[in-house]
């Protein structure tokens, strides 16, 4: 790819980007159109997934083949050790918005989002759309199409900021394209040290199911959903955030001293695929 003219390096970063926003969009908005009498608007967000990786997937297993003359660390424990650092990103997430209070402070609009998000369709449904199809067809998209393609002819810090970047203007609402950002800036670092897509997917899984199960455990027992000028509770948001902190940090700790994947260089010059 480093051989390619510029504009057309720009172009195979950017169209996954362009498949993925345009088909899960429109696929979504066509399914609520002609399901909604059956399935709610997770099922049908899980439908626009399915499309666009079904777009995604060919174009990812041509990129496998060449990864940089990197080789893939992909144990067991590495899988763990990112999911349980996610689990406790997501902690950190919430706390931190919680204590801050940064919602409703500054994106009360997107209190509406996340109500939908909560309220809206079932725990199964939330399961097929945000923790299985999401993160398997988000991750090929932006770690392993993107970002990837980046590493070949960018510094790995540009690349990481550039597939961030993209990765929170999808998301479109302002809020969540800010913690999207954030977050992918930590999935391009995990890409970058492990170039492995499959540790990304544990990561992604893990940050989402946390989601899920806290959403179905937690906020689904109130009565009625938040809104914008509840101040929500600083003591539960500051044990969420102390949580995320150790969790976080412990898991942080130990995935440092994994053995991250290492760059081959045969004699006689090129790379081993």
């Amino acid at each position: 790819m480093a051989t390619y003219p510029l504009p057309r390096r720009i172009w195979r970063i950017l169209y996954p980007a362009i498949i993925f926003l345009v088909l899960i969009n429109a696929v979504t908005i066509g399914a609520m159109v002609l399901f909604s009498e059956w399935l709610d608007i997770m099922w049908c967000s899980a439908i626009g997934d399915l499309f666009a990786g079904a777009a995604l997937v060919p174009i990812w297993l041509k990129e496998r083949g060449d990864n940089g003359g990197y080789t893939n660390a992909r144990s067991v424990p590495v899988l763990l050790l990112t999911a349980g650092l996610m689990v406790g990103g997501w902690f950190l997430f919430i706390g931190f918005t919680g204590v801050t209070d940064i919602v409703n402070r500054f994106f009360p609009e997107y209190m509406e989002l996340n109500n939908s998000i909560i309220y809206e369709g079932t725990f199964l449904s939330q399961l097929a759309a945000f923790v299985i199809m999401g993160p398997v067809v988000e991750e090929i998209c932006f770690r392993g199409i993107i970002l990837k393609r980046m590493l070949k002819w960018l510094p790995a810090w540009a690349a990481i900021l550039i597939q961030a970047a993209l990765f929170g203007a999808v998301h479109m609402n302002p809020f969540q394209s800010l913690y999207a950002a954030c977050i992918g800036l930590l999935f391009g670092v995990i890409y970058t040290r492990f170039r492995s897509v499959l540790v990304n997917i544990a990561a992604h899984f893990a940050f989402n199911f946390t989601q899920v199960l806290i959403t179905a455990t937690i906020y689904r027992t109130q009565e009625t959903p938040a809104t914008p000028d509840e101040t929500g509770d600083f003591i539960g948001s500051l044990i969420f955030l102390a949580i995320g902190v150790v969790v976080f940090a412990g898991f942080g700790f130990f995935l440092l001293k994994q053995k991250r994947a290492v760059k081959i260089e045969p004699e006689g010059g090129g790379y081993a695929l």
